[in-house]
């Protein structure tokens, strides 16, 4: 008589495996921003929006570092890419909105529709 264990169950935070179409609108969310970033470079004054970044970019950092639930999650990143990653969202998040500023209609009609097609999107009206 053979014994079995049965498998591990999941853990709550494990990663869905992530389907093309998540992987496309990934790619056009990041292309998205990247245009509204140079908008946002090419039409703004240099100093104000450097100050603007850098700024965010501080407060990202530590929000990263000090975030108590990525911190304690085993396996979880480390404190330099928390801290790396935490600086990228809020530098790239002020370009963004300073984009959207420069150009409103076309900076929340295709951030919108980014979020209206996004696959959480999808999955929540399609109550799964």
């Amino acid at each position: 008589m053979g014994t079995r264990t049965a498998p591990p169950p999941p853990s709550i935070g494990a990663p869905r495996p992530r389907s093309r179409y998540a992987e496309v609108w990934g790619a056009a969310l990041l292309l998205t921003c990247a245009g509204l970033g140079v908008s946002a470079v090419l039409q703004s004054p240099l100093r104000p929006l450097l100050a603007l970044v850098v700024t965010m970019a501080v407060w990202g950092a530590l929000v990263g570092a000090l975030d108590p639930q990525r911190a304690s999650r085993r396996g979880g990143p480390s404190t330099p890419l928390r801290v790396s990653g935490g600086a990228l969202v809020g530098a790239c998040g002020v370009l963004v909105l300073v984009g959207v500023g420069h150009d409103p209609a076309a900076g929340m009609a295709s951030l919108g529709l980014l979020a209206g097609v996004s696959p959480w999107t999808l999955r929540w009206i399609a109550g799964r």
